[in-house]
């Protein structure tokens, strides 16, 4: 899974650099007020808290920046591969007193569980959620 993840962190690296979000995200369904995701069994936790470790490893050992979406769209490919559901959100958190100063964080979610994007995700508002099947 490490090598699968480096793999893929280049792969959405040069996609970012390349192509619109809005066309990386065309295979997802938008959700308006995503509450919940779908439940999983214990056997598919474990293996998308396993993809959240190694991308996490990954990304902290590629020559190139390898961020928040970076990681959260390539734990999506990950985790669709071996068919286990799941979430992107993206939100903004102003960290300062003008419009101008906001930060930008993605995440990525299976049930219950963070799988990429742990840092200070709580302090973000979601202003998009994403979800396949």
């Amino acid at each position: 899974m490490f090598v699968e993840a480096i793999i893929m962190l280049g792969f959405m690296r040069i996609a970012l650099s390349r192509l619109s979000l809005k066309r990386l995200i065309s295979p997802l369904k938008h959700q308006d007020n995503l509450k919940k995701t779908t439940p999983l069994n214990p056997k598919q936790i474990s293996t998308a808290l396993s993809i959240g470790k190694m991308i996490c490893l990954a990304a902290n050992n590629t020559p190139w920046s390898s961020g928040c979406l970076a990681q959260s769209l390539t734990a999506h490919r990950m985790l669709k591969k071996r068919g286990i559901p799941g979430a992107i959100h993206i939100g903004v958190n102003k960290t300062g007193n003008r419009q101008v100063d906001f930060q930008a964080h993605a995440w990525s979610q299976c049930d219950e569980e963070i799988i990429t994007g742990h840092t200070d995700h709580n302090s973000f508002s979601v202003i998009s959620s994403y979800t396949w099947t």
